[in-house]
């Protein structure tokens, strides 16, 4: 048997020894759209592993270090299906996919670590600022867009006009946006073949971006509001950002030689 055909099975290997995890996965992105923003990493590591990885995937194969990380996820997993938390089950997922990267020494360490993105945000993050922040953007979105002519009535982050209602969630605050921003700039960095540090600094400064942009983001979707369209900025401010740079990675990895 050859190295690639074992290396295949012992990913099959990990895939069922996680169905568990794997399925929970699924049944989220299935009920909860709001964290159907992970299937961008899933499509960065995807374009990844299928053109073959960069100049960085020369075999990083660590045996002892990927085989801790592999046990420690398994245990995870099992300590996540005991407590009932997808959340600990689905960082278990990723830090068995990270060690058995390591342990059969591709894809190189810098590629998996998208695989972090598959881990959709807990609630009790999003709850921790929950409901100033989304009041605040609320109220402020609604002053900017009085002052622009758009009238709207807002009560905290609620917003309404005569053609319906617009409300700021806890999920608009801007993660979804600076964690989506961090990935693609981590992705373009290995395409680029730059250095880990430069591609870290990269994903810090895109994550940034993301949020100081995410006001400007609400604000647009909630002109919506007055505008007659509400449905359609909600789709936009939830789904929008992910579904735009997948499209920019496609489109720029379609254009390239």
């Amino acid at each position: 048997m050859t190295e690639r055909h074992h290396a295949g099975l012992l990913w099959l290997g990990l895939a069922l020894a996680s169905s568990p995890a794997l399925a929970s996965l699924a049944r989220i992105l299935r009920d909860e759209p709001a964290h159907r923003y992970t299937l961008l990493a899933l499509l960065l590591l995807g374009l990844l592993v299928a053109r073959g990885g960069t100049s960085h995937d020369a075999p990083h194969r660590r045996p002892r270090s990927g085989l801790a990380l592999v046990l420690l996820g398994w245990a995870a997993q099992l300590l996540g299906a005991a407590a009932a938390s997808g959340f600990v089950a689905h960082v278990g997922l990723a830090f068995s996919i990270l060690g058995l990267g390591l342990f059969v020494g591709r894809p190189a360490p810098t590629t998996l670590l998208l695989v972090l993105g598959l881990i959709p945000v807990p609630g009790f993050v999003y709850a921790m600022g929950s409901p100033v922040v989304e009041s605040f953007l609320g109220e402020a979105v609604g002053r900017v867009l009085g002052l622009v002519g758009l009238p709207v009535e807002a009560g905290g982050p609620l917003l309404r006009s005569s053609a319906g209602r617009f409300e700021i969630v806890a999920t608009d605050i801007g993660l979804v946006t600076a964690i989506c921003a961090a990935q693609v700039a981590w992705y373009a960095s290995l395409r680029r073949v730059e250095s880990v540090a430069t591609g870290f600094r990269s994903a810090v400064q895109a994550a940034a971006v993301g949020l100081l942009a995410q006001p400007l983001l609400v604000l647009l979707a909630a002109a919506s509001l007055p505008l007659g369209h509400p449905e359609l900025g909600r789709f936009l401010l939830s789904h929008g950002v992910p579904i735009a740079l997948a499209v920019v990675v496609i489109v720029g990895e379609a254009r390239r030689p």
